[in-house]
């Protein structure tokens, strides 16, 4: 019974101990010329997002800046990275230096 038990420890901290990938997503708060929002969040799209269609694209755009929000007003979750589906993303803020990114397919604001 003992090691049935140390098998399954040592199975599960096995599992946990293989790394995912994690998916660095920056993003920046620009200003908004919207009279309600005055300012939104412009997400640099991730190296993975090539080669996945366009409509789940749009849906994690959507999940990535409903969490860029809930990290700037929870500042307990900043720098955790989260799971949407079976890829894990980490959030990084960029400062906003006025400039754009250089090529639009990178520019994904809301």
């Amino acid at each position: 019974m003992k090691i049935l038990k140390w098998f399954l420890i040592i199975f599960f901290a096995m599992s946990m101990a293989r790394g995912q990938e994690v998916e660095i997503v920056p993003f920046r708060l620009v200003p908004s010329l919207d009279p309600y929002g005055h300012i939104k969040v412009e997400i640099v799209e991730p190296v993975a997002f090539l080669s996945v269609p366009d409509i789940y694209k749009e849906e994690i755009l959507e999940v990535l800046i409903d969490r860029a929000v809930f990290e700037m007003t929870n500042p307990f979750a900043v720098n955790e990275p989260f799971q949407v589906d079976d890829k894990f993303y980490h959030l990084v803020k960029i400062p906003n230096t006025g400039g754009d990114w250089h090529q639009p397919y990178w520019r994904h604001a809301e």
